[in-house]
């Protein structure tokens, strides 16, 4: 069907061969004579030759070296030895499992939770394009990287349409392969060297234009991802992007108009103009020592953002410390949306629950300026901790998590949805002796981000809530509900366990886009001092899953199975990742 530019078939396999001769003859004779069709290989023999060269993922991560779980499928037990020779030659990785078959590939996956699989294509039982599918619909996170012997088109485009992270021939050097796994797990589509000298010299699509033919003919060159978007002077998102939409359009030319890309680039003018419209916003002025309206005496500013300023206050009549916050005059601009935010006042003002600081009040100051008053809480918020400790242990985020489950079942049972939670709206407050986490601003949010006031709360960039812990619906302006906050709660879980962002960085767009379209990154939880449960790491990928019906579906779900980890984490048996 396609023209053969690297030999023929059996020319790609002679690498590998060659290493598990070398390997075979260094092992003992009960392993060398093991039937080749087993699907399970013996993980307890690790030959290292003398003399060989590692390569090392440099630009994976700054932190202490990674491990890399890495589970092989092919049905010649041959070329698993001579690829897994190869692939433990570069630092950090480790072959934890082998598979001899499709089917065999699916269930080593899900017991040994690898962050990448290196898939053939052709195997018994189950090919590798129906396994590659299976394994990608149940952990999304799991990274497939086809390794066959086929640069069909039919395979290639139906390898991807089944999910494959990448693509790569069976002649690609320890260089390439290392260059692929860094891709695929920085979120990537990876093509080897050999598949972009195909799609440029070969079929030489017309609809490639100039920037996605220089990086394909990088690829071809054998750079990875990390070096073409230094020479293209681009951040890594971008070249990633560029990667999806080549995938996009070989796949189908006209699905990229029907993409959510298409939806994002909507967005993101709205987005480059969010900074001059903040500029031209007047700063709200310091009300400390005034008294809003003969209720309340002001003392100082606690707290300051793109929607409110937030002030510590004192009730006149009883003295009681109180936390006023003023919504910016500009975003209740019409007598619609206040009378929202007044039957939001209410109704948040009726939920009276132990881990959320219960509204008690709302008003409208003299100069037009409506408040909230809510209670004084004293202690440190999350994103507070987090600065000052960096990552935490798995027993308190599990607390911390459970609390915040709490919270957003009774704001479900009112039909509220948070849509901006994130660190800084949740204090950490010590009753007792006990920890307790407590929710701030739930439902603020929902109301202002409909009706006329919707432009202005875009400006600010308040309507979508903060990027870094938005669903992927809520990046596409669609309609959410309480499986959007559990999808933020999966971000938060995620930093906290880790000590970064699941999807941080300083431009709102590209932030935005990887939430669409990627999911979490597995390795911050692969460093060799990681304490997270892989149980965990496993329920923080369900929350964070790009289709809302793979998430847990309830608050109380997910507490349930937190709690479950839990026992597991204080007992002595409880399972680490790596």
């Amino acid at each position: 069907m396609t023209t053969k530019y690297c030999g023929q078939k059996e020319s790609y396999q002679i690498p590998l061969i060659l290493e598990a001769l070398k390997n075979l003859a260094s092992m003992p004779d009960a392993l060398a004579s093991r039937d080749p069709r087993n699907a399970l290989a013996s993980q307890s023999v690790k030959v290292t030759l003398p003399g060989v060269q590692r390569t090392v993922l440099s630009t994976l991560t700054n932190e202490p070296l990674t491990l890399i779980p890495i589970l092989i499928a092919d049905d010649q037990m041959v070329l698993r030895i001579g690829l897994k020779t190869t692939l433990e030659r570069i630092s950090g990785v480790k072959v934890i499992g082998e598979a001899g078959n499709g089917q065999a590939a699916i269930d080593l996956a899900e017991h040994l939770r690898p962050a990448i699989v290196f898939m053939d294509v052709a195997m018994p039982k189950l090919d590798g394009i129906r396994a590659t599918q299976a394994i990608k619909e149940n952990h999304p996170e799991t990274r497939v990287i086809m390794f066959t012997s086929s640069d069909d088109d039919d395979v290639f485009f139906r390898a991807l349409s089944a999910g494959a992270d990448g693509y790569c021939l069976k002649d690609a050097t320890q260089e390439q392969l290392a260059g692929a796994i860094n891709a695929v797990l920085q979120g990537a589509k990876w093509f080897d060297p050999g598949v972009a000298h195909k799609l440029l010299r070969v079929d030489q699509p017309s609809n490639f234009g100039s920037e996605a033919k220089q990086i394909l003919e990088m690829i071809e060159a054998g750079l990875g991802i990390s070096e073409i978007a230094r020479r293209l002077n681009k951040q890594i998102t971008d070249v990633k992007i560029q990667l999806r939409d080549i995938v996009t359009r070989l796949q189908s030319p006209d699905a990229l108009d029907q993409s959510s890309d298409s939806a994002l680039a909507e967005l993101k003018s709205i987005l480059e103009s969010r900074e001059a419209a903040n500029s031209q916003l007047e700063p709200s002025r310091n009300r400390a020592g005034q008294c809003l309206n003969g209720k309340y005496m002001i003392e100082d500013i606690i707290g300051a953002g793109g929607m409110s300023v937030v002030y510590r206050a004192r009730h006149m009549q009883i003295g009681k410390l109180v936390a006023i916050k003023m919504l910016h005059s500009h975003l209740l601009a019409d007598e619609t949306s206040l009378q929202r935010l007044q039957i939001e006042a209410r109704a948040a003002s009726s939920i009276n629950h132990p881990n959320i600081v219960s509204v008690h009040d709302f008003g409208v100051s003299e100069d037009n300026q409506p408040y909230l008053v809510m209670d004084y809480v004293v202690g440190d918020t999350l994103q507070k901790v987090l600065d000052n400790r960096g990552k935490l242990k798995p027993n308190l985020c599990i607390q911390i998590g459970l609390d915040v489950c709490d919270a957003l079942t009774a704001l479900q049972s009112h039909n509220i949805v948070h849509r901006d939670l994130k660190p800084s709206n949740i204090i950490l407050v010590d009753e007792k002796g006990v920890l307790v986490a407590k929710l701030l601003d739930f439902g603020i949010a929902q109301i202002l981000s409909t009706g006329e006031s919707a432009h202005r709360l875009t400006l600010t960039g308040e309507i979508f809530g903060s990027p870094a812990f938005m669903s992927p619906e809520q990046c596409l302006g669609k309609t959410v509900d309480h499986r959007s906050d559990l999808y933020a709660l999966g971000c938060i879980e995620y930093e906290m366990l880790t000590g970064e962002e699941a999807y941080g960085g300083n431009d709102p767009y590209n932030i935005m886009w990887r939430h669409v379209n990627e999911p979490p990154l597995r390795s911050p939880f692969l460093h060799p001092e990681n304490e997270v449960p892989i149980r965990l790491v496993c329920a923080i990928f369900k929350l964070m899953s790009i289709q809302i019906d793979k998430r847990f579906q309830s608050a109380q779900e997910l507490k349930i199975e937190l709690i479950a980890i839990y026992d597991e984490l204080v007992s002595p048996t409880s399972a680490k990742l790596g």
